[in-house]
């Protein structure tokens, strides 16, 4: 198992977003990142369990294809927060 590979089957379940798919479809769900996978057909995968009712109601998708929600408000709260004129903080 490659460190890459260490550091993502060690990671939390998180809130996602699916982001930059060909299937346009699924663009824009949200779900929860359960677990990496490492081996069988979805491996360098992360397994998602998508919200909705609606198919597919889960899937295997590769890291880049995946907005982590609770770090991306992180992220945009430090961008507004370094874009605030010297006055205000």
């Amino acid at each position: 198992m490659s460190e890459k590979e260490k550091i993502y089957s060690q990671q939390p379940a998180r809130r996602i977003s699916i982001i930059g798919l060909k299937a346009q479809m699924l663009n824009g769900r949200t779900g929860t990142r359960v677990r990496y996978l490492t081996e069988g057909h979805g491996k360098g995968r992360f397994r998602v369990l998508l919200d909705g009712k609606h198919e597919p109601t889960e899937g295997n998708f590769w890291p880049k294809n995946m907005l982590v929600l609770d770090e991306a408000v992180s992220c945009f709260q430090i961008f507004c927060f370094r874009s605030l004129p010297s006055k205000y903080l």
